[in-house]
């Protein structure tokens, strides 16, 4: 319940969408788009904090997942302002794949819970 909660704290960015003159359809695309990956950082959220045991790993992922946002990845279509990237997008596209399995592999590793057993943390 817990994550699809925090989807459901995102849908407010319909309304800012509609208000800034977004065409409803694809206002509701990309909000529905925002609920969906919202609602599985939620799950990510508490995996992490769950594994760890401390509320800092799932505040410090969050903050750190909206510094990052998600990666843009039209460079794959290189048009118009990503034409310039159009070169080197097989190496930015290997670079994305490479995170992610780096990330899979790293999380059960990274959060195991005998290390965050430490008062210091």
């Amino acid at each position: 319940l817990g994550p699809a909660l925090l989807g459901v704290a995102h849908l407010h960015h319909l309304l800012e969408k509609l208000r800034a003159g977004w065409p409803w359809a694809l206002a509701l695309q990309a909000t529905l788009f925002q609920f969906a990956y919202t609602s599985v950082f939620g799950a990510y959220s508490g995996f992490l904090f769950l594994r760890t045991g401390h509320l800092s790993a799932a505040c410090a992922a969050h903050c750190l997942c909206n510094y990052m946002q998600l990666p843009d990845v039209l460079f794959v279509v290189g048009d118009g302002e990503y034409a310039r990237l159009r070169p080197i997008a097989r190496y930015l596209l290997a670079a994305y794949l490479a995170g992610i399995a780096l990330f899979a592999a790293l999380l059960f590793p990274l959060t195991r819970p005998e290390w965050y057993s430490s008062p210091f943390w």
